[in-house]
């Protein structure tokens, strides 16, 4: 079975604690009335139009959404249905449902309004201007989740970290390079901010207006991804003025650490701002956002790591000290941190101006820097060889919104700048250093781990995208895409050297098995052009919507002039070139809606990218410049002299000893790129559904199947393929190296050994010729689905993802990263992918005990992630380390120190190590043959809400937790605890050389007994709990998107009528439209209530008259930037004030007038008349805009 002890028991640990909070809320099962409120003439959806079902004396109300789809359950009054839909600016309609026809369960009914006039007293109310959205609703076929920053239920995660937000998506994973969508790799995830590329992950948390988690979508406006699409938008200013500001602290008197040294506290200190207003009233508005944060995480290393981390590691503690005291003699020892700090900055800045009714101009500017230290850091290294990051950028972007009759254009262009560097901690040269521990052996390390890096890129892109609604259901779609991208490269993989020692004394004695070191910068530049166009449709028709359209794209890079090739190249193949690319990529999505339930699926092919800064250095390794690699093996390594090096750093070795020349070599490496090299491809199709079931359940499943091509791989090119000879006891592995080749004391092989140019090193070619492949299946459930959070009804959600992923891997790392995997460097072999994770489970708890209070619950798991048995050195002689292990049988291995270190390890270790080595006892271990433990999560958060009104909160404290799972962990197993919630890391390491038998034609191995456990990362994560504040003044910027929709639907530059005009529009009569709802007797009103009605109308509308001709002359004022803004600004805020009394008087009035059944038959835009006056979107209390 795939659920192992420890996973079901989290599993239930978790659904314990869900239960018991869910399973207390009653639950009726009901039928329902599904459809959709659709325009007759256009077949276009209605938004946010009122559906209410009637039988006998009960009542109850539905709101459409943005694809004019509602839901209602079938009130269980007695006789027929009478279904009701009502919107502003149309006429309204009723359909009658016999009672037995809804007996059956669930009804489907469109109800398709006439877009008309609509005349109540002598006031006019028409449809509202469209606005364009923010984010589009989601076209057929795609699985889009949409998330708004005004009801984020985010949990202990960075402030403002969209790649972080992503990955609490189920089936998304957070990797250490990004976020990955069905296990690709994370550079095939494409980020926007505003619908532009975005390079960051993070922004100022008060800015993010939403955020869309797209896995599959097939609207061909979207591409430059093969894995999926995470896309925020930024929020923006309106007439209101208001500002957030938002504190989040977690200092170490938070946290709980254990008493055996195993965990480290980390201070956080996080502070954001955000606030937007008018600069023109009803013309220009402005918004700015800023967040700093900093973070001290203690670094841990062999000075400070304690007794119980390094037993935990392998290493006595005694080992350890004499190391220690071996740098101090030698002068290497001091200069390290013992904090590891980050810092960052970032802002942005937006203006928003409306041009004129038809046209909308934004502009957008943000910059961000980062800061980090302890990089590289270990427990088992001195800390000394902690290195830092720095990562800074910024950007400009505009976008022009147009309309002109039904067609719709927004033009986009943006510019962005981004700089990198990473850094080593140390100025010398860098060492590592065998110890014997007492069970096994572990290597300790010292000095400048850490390569350098320094990297700049920058992009240029301009878009355009054009929507007609052409009638019949259709929008046809079309656009363009440009982008200039350019990308630097420039650094050393290991500029001072780095010498290697088998034990302490050699340390002692200065005498190395080894000396590695990058002589000279690869400096590489490229730059990259893409173009896109695309056309499709989206046709909507009843219960069917289809999305057809195709994109054709097309990329080419600048030449750039390399060195000869070497003969090994094919003929016309030079380095520093990569070949042009273009193609079309057909798209097809669907949707269906059935009674009560939907599907959706699609199929079309997807483009990726190549990541420029890697397309970059690999052109810089052509050969031609300043690197070169010095690889010094056995009696060729120089003796240290470490004095000399701390006063002169030129002095450390740029040469080998020279005594041997076999062992020795100063080579060029060099990279090229296959004549078909091409960004990967992803053909792939989907298909899901959303069903209804009992108790208030809503379940969803998607499946999806990817086939993904032109994968890139590596190859090295002068590595001569024919073996001189084979590794008897390891099954006939090939070596490509000669037996005098190798250093019988260290089993090193010689740099040059089986090249077929020995004056050039690794020659890597890059091709596409990888493939790959992805099953992906998930099922969502929602429990008390359409309950809201206002109603005190817990809301327990959950989630299983099952992810097959294949992929190819070469004998070197390809531009994508992963690992690499050669028995036969000049086969690609064919495994699980390194992202693959077979199995994830997320439940998600939130609920509302009291109106001020929400609490909220995160657990999750996933199934290990694959990675293969390794060897620490070179045994098949191609040059590279880390090649597959040979699993050794104890019943047959002819070392009998090897048979018995194995036979212990399969006794001593875990279930799922066991059964990896058990199965490929007598051979190579597969590529991805095994997998770590399954990795775990449970978070809490309390967030208590005050001064609230509406959705606008006026102050928030939120108290979560990080790593909760540890607690539960300790309170179940005491000092014996499972690491749960700890970083899912193992030790890949399965054998270490320690020589060669060239009679015997075998390597010396030592087996690693910490293999495949969790011992190789040391330290567990603590529990935490961080505390996080948020108030507002004035009007809250996170809802301010949705209260501009005032400002847009008053217009400006309008002329007095004009303004008049839309008031009519704005401003209604009660008792009219009460009146109008019983047009078709659905209040049953009595003629003496019909006659006060009458009565009330004539009224009200002398009195709403002069204050509604005097707001049009104050919005005139103001619009026209007659005397004071302010002065005129307050003036309007004083005569709406006046309307909603007046309003507030008459409903009351009417409601004496009503009896109680009638009342609360009465759609709530009559009930709450402020839905009228201010649009709220489908939100379910208004905004106050006096804030």
């Amino acid at each position: 079975m795939w659920i192992h002890a420890r996973p079901a028991a989290l599993l239930l640990t978790m659904l314990a604690v869900l239960a018991a909070a869910a399973l207390a809320a009653p639950c009726a099962a009901q039928g329902r009335i599904s459809g959709r409120v659709l325009d007759r003439r256009e077949g276009a959806p209605v938004v946010a139009a009122t559906v209410r079902a009637v039988a006998g004396r009960d009542t109850v109300f539905a709101t459409s959404d943005v694809q004019g789809r509602y839901s209602i359950a079938i009130p269980a009054g007695d006789g027929a249905v009478t279904v009701r839909a009502e919107r502003l600016g149309y006429l309204a309609l009723s359909a009658v449902i016999s009672r037995d026809e809804a007996a059956g369960g669930v009804v489907w009914r469109d109800l398709r309004l006439t877009a008309e006039a609509v005349a109540l007293e002598g006031i006019t109310v028409r449809q509202p201007r469209l606005e364009r959205q923010a984010v589009p609703p989601r076209a057929p076929g795609g699985n889009d989740e949409t998330r708004e920053s005004w009801l984020d239920t985010h949990f202990a995660l960075d402030p403002g970290d969209l790649a972080a937000l992503a990955g609490q998506e189920p089936g998304v994973q957070m990797t250490d390079g990004g976020v990955s969508f069905f296990a690709q790799d994370p550079s095939q995830t494409r980020t926007t901010l505003d619908g532009a590329r975005f390079g960051a992950s993070t922004l100022p948390q008060e800015a993010v207006g939403t955020t869309s988690i797209t896995g599959s979508t097939y609207d061909p406006a979207r591409g430059q991804f093969s894995g999926g699409l995470v896309a925020a938008t930024t929020l923006s200013g309106s007439n209101l003025p208001g500002a957030a500001f938002r504190t989040r602290w977690s200092p170490p008197g938070l946290q709980w650490r254990a008493a055996d040294g195993l965990s480290r506290g980390t201070s956080l200190a996080y502070a954001d701002a955000g606030g937007g207003g008018p600069v023109v009233p009803g013309r220009l508005y402005w918004f700015a956002a800023a967040s700093a944060a900093r973070r001290a995480t203690p670094v841990v290393g062999l000075e400070n790591a304690g007794a119980g981390v390094l037993a935990g590691l392998g290493v006595n503690a005694d080992s350890a000290a004499r190391f220690l005291g071996l740098l101090r003699d030698a002068g290497l020892g001091g200069g390290g941190a013992g904090t590891g700090e980050s810092e960052s900055l970032s802002g942005i800045l937006r203006l928003d101006a409306d041009l004129s009714p038809a046209h909308e101009l934004m502009v957008r500017a943000d910059a961000r820097t980062l800061r980090i230290g302890g990089l590289g850091a270990s427990p088992l290294a001195a800390l000394s060889s902690g290195g830092r990051a720095r990562d800074e950028g910024g950007g400009i972007f505009a976008r022009l919104a147009s309309r002109a009759g039904r067609v719709e254009n927004e033009f986009t262009a943006s510019w962005s700048d981004a700089r990198r560097g990473l850094y080593p901690g140390a100025g010398g040269p860098g060492g590592t250093v065998g110890v014997a521990g007492a069970d096994g052996s572990a290597t300790l390390a010292f000095g400048g781990v850490l390569g350098e890096t320094r990297a700049r890129s920058s992009l240029l892109e301009v878009a355009d995208a054009a929507t007609v609604e052409a009638g019949g259901g259709h929008e046809p779609r079309a656009g363009f895409l440009f982008a200039a991208e350019r990308a630097r490269v420039a650094g050393s993989a290991n500029p001072f050297g780095t010498f290697a020692f088998e034990t302490l004394d050699d340390f002692r004695a200065r005498t190395p098995s080894g000396f590695f070191r990058t002589l000279g910068e690869t400096g590489g530049r490229a730059q990259s052009t893409h173009a896109a166009v695309y056309a499709g449709d989206v046709w909507r028709r009843g219960r069917l919507g289809l999305t057809v359209g195709a994109r054709a794209e097309a990329r080419w890079y600048a030449a750039a002039d390399g060195v000869p090739a070497p003969e090994t190249l094919p003929a016309g193949v030079r380095p520093g070139r990569v070949p042009s690319e273009a193609g079309v990529s057909p798209r097809l999505g669907w949707s269906y809606f059935g009674d009560g339930w939907e599907l959706y699926g699609g199929a079309g092919e997807f483009r990726g990218v190549l990541p420029l800064e890697s397309v970059a250095q690999a052109a810089g390794e052509d050969g031609a410049g300043g690197e070169r690699s010095l690889v010094c093996v056995g009696p060729e390594a120089p003796t240290p002299d470490w004095a000399a090096y701390a006063d002169a750093p030129e002095a450390i070795p740029t040469t080998c000893r020279g005594s041997n020349p076999v062992f020795g070599a100063r080579t060029p490496t060099l990279t090229y790129f296959d004549r078909g090299v091409a960004a990967p491809r992803s053909w792939r199709g989907s298909v899901g559904g959303r069903i209804p079931l009992p108790l208030q359940t809503r379940l969803t499943f998607d499946v999806l199947y990817a086939r993904g091509t032109r994968q890139p791989v590596a190859r090295d090119r002068n590595l001569d393929l024919a073996a001189d000879f084979v590794l008897a006891d390891e099954g006939g592995r090939p070596v490509y190296a000669p037996l005098d080749a190798i250093d019988p004391g260290t089993g090193g092989v010689a740099p040059g050994a089986g090249r077929l140019l020995p004056e050039w090193g690794t020659v890597r070619e890059i091709a596409s010729d990888g493939r790959s492949s992805v099953v992906q299946a998930r099922a969502d459930f929602a429990l008390f689905a359409g309950a809201s959070l206002r109603a005190r009804m817990p809301r327990l959600s959950g989630s299983y993802v099952f992810t097959r992923a294949r992929g190819e891997a070469g004998a070197l790392p390809s531009l994508l990263g992963g690992s690499a995997y050669a028995v036969d460097p000049g086969v690609l072999t064919r495994g699980p992918g390194d992202l693959e994770r077979l199995h994830a489970v997320q439940l998600r708890l939130i609920y509302s005990p009291v109106r001020q209070l929400r609490l909220g619950l995160l657990g999750q798991m996933a199934s290990g992630a694959p990675f293969t048995p390794r060897v620490a050195g070179d045994v098949n002689g191609d040059g590279t380390a880390n090649d597959p292990a040979f699993v050794f049988d104890p019943a047959r291995a002819a070392d009998p120190a090897v048979a018995e270190e194995m036979a212990r390890l399969l006794d001593r270790a875990p279930e799922r190590v066991r059964e990896c080595l058990r199965a490929q006892l007598g051979r190579v271990a597969g590529y991805n043959s095994c997998r770590s433990g399954w990795t775990s999560s449970l978070d809490l958060r309390a967030e208590m809400q005050f001064w609230r009104s509406g959705v606008s909160r006026r102050g928030r404290l939120i108290l979560s937790t990080s790593n909760f799972l540890s607690v539960v962990d300790r309170a179940l197993h005491g000092g014996d605890a499972r690491g749960w919630g700890d970083p899912p890391r193992v030790d890949p390491v399965l054998l270490r050389v320690r020589g060669f038998d060239p009679a015997a034609s075998a390597f010396d191995y030592e087996v690693n007994s910490a293999f495949g456990t969790r011992r190789a990362a040391g330290l567990r994560r603590p529990f935490a709990l961080t505390l996080e504040g948020r108030i507002t003044v004035g009007s809250d910027p996170a809802v301010q998107s949705l209260q501009r929709l005032v400002n847009r639907s008053m217009g400006a530059g309008r002329s007095l009528d004009e303004i008049r005009q839309g008031l009519g529009q704005r401003v209604p009569n009660l008792a009219a439209q009460v009146m109008s709802v019983d047009s078709a007797g659905a209040l049953a009103l009595t003629v003496e209530q019909r006659e006060r009605l009458v009565t009330r109308a004539d009224s009200l509308g002398g009195t709403l008259a002069p204050l509604a001709d005097s707001l049009a002359l104050a919005l005139h004022a103001l619009e026209s930037r007659r005397g004071s803004p302010q002065s005129a600004q307050r003036n309007v805020q004083s005569l709406l004030r006046a309307i909603r009394a007046a309003l507030a008087a008459e409903l009351e009035a009417i409601r004496a007038i009503l009896t109680e059944e009638q009342w609360q038959r009465l759609p709530a835009a009559i009930r709450e008349p402020d839905q009228q006056v201010l649009p709220q979107n489908q939100l379910a209390a208004p905004i106050s805009v006096g804030g």
